[in-house]
């Protein structure tokens, strides 16, 4: 996800597409049991801390690529104030890893 636009009255998926290879084949999150978190923060400076992560679930898109969807919105694991910008992160934890990235922005109208 790079950019993305919700209604602040809309409760919906977030999706964040995650991909990785192990021994030059898709790996799979779900087998491997990896967990996936995002957080949304208000400045592009601030990194996320340990109360900022929600979690989300994986689905997989058409061609077979790994999704991490947040459900976001009233009701959802993360409310959004409308008229503000969001930058998000995502937090993949597998096998002894914590990967750890920046994936861009949700505006809220």
């Amino acid at each position: 996800m790079a950019l993305e636009r919700i209604d602040a009255l809309s409760r919906e998926d977030i999706p964040f597409t995650v991909r990785a290879f192990k021994d030059g084949e898709p790996y799979d999150f779900v087998a491997a049991g990896a967990t996936v978190d995002a957080a949304f923060l208000p400045s592009s400076r601030a990194k996320p801390s340990s109360g900022d992560w929600k979690a989300c679930t994986w689905d997989t898109n058409l061609i077979g690529t790994f999704v991490a969807l947040c459900n976001v919105g009233p009701g959802g694991v993360f409310v959004p104030t409308a008229g503000k910008t969001y930058f998000t992160w995502l937090r993949v934890t597998v096998t002894g890893e914590v990967v750890i990235r920046p994936t861009g922005r949700l505006i809220v109208e």
